[in-house]
């Protein structure tokens, strides 16, 4: 990488860093995971550089990158635990959140549209550019995910 993208980059680490951070743990709630996250993320994004298309903001698609990595963290969490409960399944977890199990459960789309659109603290013109989508969508897409979720949660609870 040239000089000028390797400035160009610390300059969206510096500017960025606390939002992908702040994003990172809010899908994780766990600031081990959230270095994780971020740290692999930065990578990806540093890594795929010369493939990043200007049709995007640098910030977005680095964003997405770190949600990504989130999410990846947060499903091999879910899988880990998944597994463990089967050796030992009075065991239980604490911070298990069905809410949030349904949430990391959606197809991508519909998860990116609920924790970028309604918990990540970005408005809806932030978001849906984050995305890659229009307003108009990420507000479709969260009104998906709300009946997904409503459909998951209530199975769930007639269980």
């Amino acid at each position: 990488m040239n000089n000028s993208k390797d400035r160009q980059f610390e300059q969206l680490i510096e500017k960025e860093l606390s939002k992908l951070r702040g994003l990172a743990f809010r899908i994780l709630r766990n600031a081990a995971d959230t270095d994780d996250a971020i740290q692999e993320a930065l990578f990806k994004a540093y890594k795929r550089f010369d493939s990043f298309k200007s049709q995007a903001e640098l910030s977005s698609w680095v964003c997405r990158i770190t949600i990504n990595c989130s999410l990846d963290i947060l499903r091999k969490r879910k899988r880990e635990q998944d597994g463990l409960s089967e050796y030992h399944p009075e065991s239980t977890t604490q911070d298990a959140s069905p809410l949030w199990d349904a949430i990391t459960d959606l197809p991508d789309p519909y998860s990116q549209a609920i924790i970028i659109g309604c918990l990540s603290g970005y408005n809806g013109e932030e978001a849906a550019k984050i995305i890659g989508i229009t307003p108009n969508a990420l507000y479709q897409r969260v009104f998906k995910a709300k009946e997904m979720l409503k459909n998951t949660l209530s199975m769930e609870k007639a269980q």
